[in-house]
């Protein structure tokens, strides 16, 4: 996949984030913003990667959790990610995504870590309300349609986003050329609740698959204050992180 991580691809299944998130907050409310973009919104997601070309398999868990505005009035959040994984683990509120709600329209507007300070618009994830003529710029995918989808987190009508693209090479593995299948599940007020993705090695068929679902998810939740450094800061759009990428917003 386009937005898969060229070294773990794997952040989350079976793995609890205890002690990353600060108040319990409210179980299974639904976000009152759109897009999920609200203060204290958390979203826990399991996820699997498995490559039959380089025989692994990588398993974890990914907490995200929308800490506030930038500014007063600003519309750029700050988006908090964490991981627990068979190959790495990240503290919540280390790094993350800004995510900027202007009008209608929902944009990634940056990727932070410590030590680094950038945001940069760098396209379109959606516009409120996703139709069935909807395209997400970010994701590079467009909708095919609604269906009923069901996730450990429960069951929700979602709008389908898809992408098919040929690859010359696979990210930096040089797996060489193949196919990359993408698709994300998204429902209004929680965000994106499944993600799936097949890559297909020309000539040999051998394959990497990928897939996260939504476990859970709670609203007024505050991160402890060992989780969160004050030197978190922003990084420009599209800068590589140690974790999958395709799990940013």
């Amino acid at each position: 996949m386009n937005k898969f991580l060229a070294i773990l691809l794997a952040t989350i299944l079976a793995l609890t984030i205890a002690g990353c998130g600060g108040g319990k907050g409210s179980t299974g409310s639904l976000s009152s913003d759109y897009y999920g973009l609200e203060t204290g919104f958390e979203l826990i997601t399991t996820a699997e990667e498995k490559d039959s070309i380089a025989v692994t398999t990588i398993s974890g868990t990914i907490t995200t959790l929308v800490t506030g505005e930038t500014a007063s009035g600003s519309g750029i959040y700050k988006v908090a990610r964490g991981i627990d994984s068979t190959s790495e683990t990240i503290k919540l509120g280390t790094e993350g995504d800004y995510i900027q709600k202007s009008g209608t329209d929902y944009n990634n507007y940056g990727y932070w870590e410590e030590g680094e300070d950038t945001k940069v618009n760098s396209g379109l994830i959606l516009k409120n309300p996703v139709t069935s003529t909807s395209t997400s710029e970010y994701w590079e995918m467009n909708v095919t349609g609604q269906e009923t989808v069901t996730v450990p987190a429960g069951t929700f009508t979602a709008w389908v986003f898809e992408s098919s693209e040929d690859h010359t090479d696979y990210e930096d593995k040089g797996y060489g050329p193949g196919t990359d299948v993408e698709k994300k599940w998204f429902v209004a007020q929680l965000g994106v609740v499944k993600e799936s993705g097949t890559y297909t090695r020309t000539g040999d068929s051998k394959t990497v698959t990928f897939l996260s679902q939504l476990t859970s998810y709670k609203k007024g939740v505050t991160l402890n204050a060992n989780s969160l450094t004050s030197a978190q800061t922003a990084t420009e759009a599209g800068t590589d992180s140690k974790i999958l990428r395709r799990f940013r917003h």
